[in-house]
């Protein structure tokens, strides 16, 4: 009978002990955990922005070694980003959001590579050799660019919003 209460007994400790490390990681809700999962990602998603938020504003300074500087910066940055989140674990063995983020990094990191690199191949074009057709033409690859990340970046907020609303986080 005392060798049944102790196997007993030890089977709930392993049954807590599991339930713990599930629930409470580093002394950590499961909650918690997934604040912090999102934060990691969301800093390499900002990182990346700021670098073609800096990409963008040498479109108004017209210097072509700031502009070719500033696109290399944002494929680099998107890049690092990239790789980040290829060597980032899956939350809990899912991989969902990070598969959403790794979408919409590499949607940025085409545009910059294709529509992003013609607009600054445009814009380096002395006044001599620019037209009114290159006008057009970074018009319709500044339309281009903003269409496929805004549809990225939708699809991105739709997988963040359910993986926040399963892990019952708030955000901002």
């Amino acid at each position: 009978m005392k060798l049944l209460k102790n196997i007993i007994f030890i089977f709930l400790i392993i049954a807590f002990s599991s339930c713990k490390s599930t629930f409470f990681n580093n002394g950590k809700s499961i909650s918690q955990q997934a604040a912090d999962y999102n934060d990691l990602i969301i800093n390499q998603q900002i990182a990346i922005v700021g670098t073609i938020d800096i990409l963008a504003e040498s479109f108004k300074e017209y210097i072509p070694e700031k502009m070719d500087e500033a696109l290399n910066n944002a494929i680099n940055q998107t890049n690092k980003s990239i790789e980040y989140l290829n060597g980032l674990e899956n939350f809990y063995k899912n991989s969902e959001f990070k598969d959403g983020a790794l979408i919409l990094f590499n949607v940025y990191k085409s545009v910059l590579e294709y529509e992003y690199k013609e607009m600054v191949e445009i814009y380096k074009l002395s006044d001599m050799e620019f037209t009114e057709e290159h006008s057009k033409k970074f018009d319709e690859f500044s339309a281009l660019a903003n269409y496929r990340t805004d549809i990225a970046f939708k699809e991105f907020v739709d997988i963040q919003d359910k993986f926040a609303k399963k892990y019952e986080l708030i955000l901002y």
